[in-house]
């Protein structure tokens, strides 16, 4: 009796453990876009314009789509062009999240005339936040104005409510605004309620801890 019990209790613990570990399992699930899967194709070898390759629903399957924005790639010392691109932005880039809004947004960003680059955070109800990279940001003698600007500044926003787009401009307003790479947004899932065939089975494991308890 006490080799069935304890096996009865075993198996169920087993079962138990599965579940919850189904239950809380991938709470969060991060998504990395590099842009180098998109190819950027010059007609006839000869360069092109910034705009020839814009980036707008390609990533729609990863819950990204893009306004002002264009695929370039980067450029050896000869000029020739990598295997490896970026998204360049637009006057105002615009990078609007879909379906589960991610919480936590990353990338790096690097100014195109050494003036800061704007980044501003918008959730369902409005704006959350603005980060500014180094640059120039004011009038001319003044701090603001000598600040020196870095390549490839990471940039990160966490927002528990979610982000649903992110605007990017810099200081001159130009065109062009900056270079985007390596970006990563984080969605955290919602966790689920146990299952009532989860509680019953935490039901049965309780009543044959206890009475292995008493009777052994």
């Amino acid at each position: 009796m006490r080799t069935f019990t304890h096996f009865f209790h075993t198996t169920f613990l087993q079962l138990v453990t599965a579940g919850a570990l189904s239950v809380t399992a991938n709470f969060a699930h991060a998504t990395f876009i590099n842009f180098d899967d998109i190819p950027y194709v010059l007609e006839d070898g000869e360069p092109g314009n910034f705009y020839d390759v814009p980036l707008t629903d390609q990533y729609a399957n990863k819950g990204l789509i893009v306004d002002d924005g264009f695929i370039l790639p980067y450029l050896s010392e000869e000029g020739v062009p990598l295997q490896s691109n970026y998204l360049l932005g637009g006057n105002v880039l615009t990078l609007n999240f879909t379906g589960d809004l991610p919480t936590v947004v990353s990338m790096y960003v690097t100014s195109l005339f050494g003036d800061s680059v704007f980044l501003n955070a918008y959730n369902s109800s409005g704006f959350v936040q603005e980060i500014r990279t180094k640059g120039t940001h004011g009038e001319w003698g003044t701090p603001d104005y000598e600040e020196e600007s870095q390549p490839n500044q990471f940039v990160a926003f966490d927002v528990n409510a979610g982000i649903s787009r992110i605007t990017v401009e810099n200081y001159y307003s130009s065109r062009v605004s900056a270079r985007i790479d390596d970006l990563t947004f984080t969605r955290n899932a919602s966790v689920p309620e146990p299952s009532s065939l989860l509680l019953l089975v935490l039901g049965l494991c309780t009543l044959v801890w206890r009475r292995s308890s008493f009777k052994f």
